[in-house]
């Protein structure tokens, strides 16, 4: 609970005609029968049906008193009070007494508008300027802090009444207050000598530091000169660097073209070479197939030449069986002889044959290479 809001509670309860007295230091502690009879002061002049005893005794009667108020104003106004705070009676008690006490204040401050309004005549503050309006508010700030300062100190008057009697009753010993003020004295001398040699410490720092940013900003005005006038002359050599420039950018296009020529040619070359590769492939694959089927045929026509052969000698064996003549032996042995004569020279001149195509093909292929 701040001092303001008791304060605010007991300057409520004033204006609206309390028959107590109320300070702002009755409820520092826990105080139940001033609570209670607060309680129903206010009930009774928010609402007058209602009949609550202003004082109460016993624990029971207290609870019971508490319970039919917050049902009261929670069902006929709408007001919420929080009755465990009311029965600390303290200053959270005065926060609960407060949504009652402010709401009395604020209609009773309603109906008194004319004097309100000369109050504010008096008051006036639109044909004030803004510095005299900041002005009133910066006093009324400090005259309430001043009171509140003046509060506190008066809490402590009767701790400091009895120290301030005791001082003026004994009998003062002048010489030690004397040697105690001198000695304050020569203590607040030498730190205000102190405090004078840290200042003029200060105030040298304070010089070395505006002629160092002097320095600078000389320094900084002169290179700011110099770049302008660098800006503004345009050096010898710009002329043959622009006309290099110019060099380089199209040796730098020749070089492009030629590279992307170049690239573009490789790429048709090896498309070139990939396709002869592949036809030589093809090649290769297809006379080794004719080679194949060559020696195929060859094997096939030697083994039907041989089987002729085989079936002759058989019928001229049955022909000698059936004449019975040992001179037809020799006959038909030398006919075998004969014929076999005649396979040779057969079978020579099919491998010449086979030699001649084989040639035909190699020579056609190593025209075709």
């Amino acid at each position: 609970m701040s001092y303001r809001e008791l304060r605010n509670f007991t300057e409520m309860l004033r204006g609206l005609g309390y028959d107590r007295k109320v300070s702002v230091d009755s409820f520092r502690k826990p105080n139940l029968p001033l609570t209670m009879d607060c309680l129903a002061w206010l009930i009774k002049r928010y609402e007058p049906d209602v009949d609550l005893p202003r004082s109460v005794q016993g624990e029971a009667q207290t609870i019971d008193v508490l319970k039919r108020a917050c049902s009261s104003m929670a069902s006929k106004d709408r007001i919420k009070l929080n009755a465990k705070r009311l029965y600390q009676a303290d200053g959270y008690a005065v926060k609960e007494l407060l949504k009652i006490a402010s709401i009395l204040y604020n209609a009773m401050s309603s109906n008194d508008d004319d004097d309100d309004m000369m109050a504010e005549e008096a008051l006036d503050t639109t044909n004030l300027e803004v510095g005299e309006i900041k002005s009133v508010r910066d006093v009324a700030n400090e005259i309430t802090k001043l009171s509140a300062n003046l509060y506190e100190l008066l809490g402590k008057e009767e701790m400091l009444r009895g120290e301030r009697e005791r001082a003026i009753s004994a009998n003062p010993d002048l010489s030690a207050i004397e040697s105690s003020v001198r000695a304050k004295l020569q203590q607040l001398n030498d730190e205000m000598q102190s405090l004078e040699r840290h200042i003029e410490q200060l105030k040298g720092d304070v010089r070395s530091k505006d002629d160092k940013i002097e320095r600078k900003r000389l320094d900084l005005e002169r290179q700011e000169k110099r770049l302008k006038s660098l800006q503004s002359v345009r050096p010898a050599y710009m002329d043959e660097y622009e006309k290099l420039e110019e060099e380089m950018h199209m040796l730098f296009r020749q070089y492009l073209e030629r590279h992307r020529n170049l690239d573009y040619i490789q790429g048709r070359v090896k498309q070139y070479e990939s396709r002869e590769r592949e036809r030589m492939d093809d090649r290769d694959r297809r006379m080794r197939e004719v080679l194949e089927k060559l020696k195929q045929d060859e094997l096939d026509m030697m083994r039907g030449h041989s089987l002729i052969t085989d079936e002759a000698l058989q019928d001229g064996l049955y022909d000698d069986v059936g004449s019975g003549s040992s001179s037809d032996e020799g006959g038909s042995s030398l006919s075998g002889s004969g014929s076999d004569d005649d396979d040779q020279d057969d079978d020579d001149s099919l491998a010449d044959d086979g030699d001649d195509g084989i040639d035909d093909d190699s020579g056609s292929s190593s025209d075709g290479f």
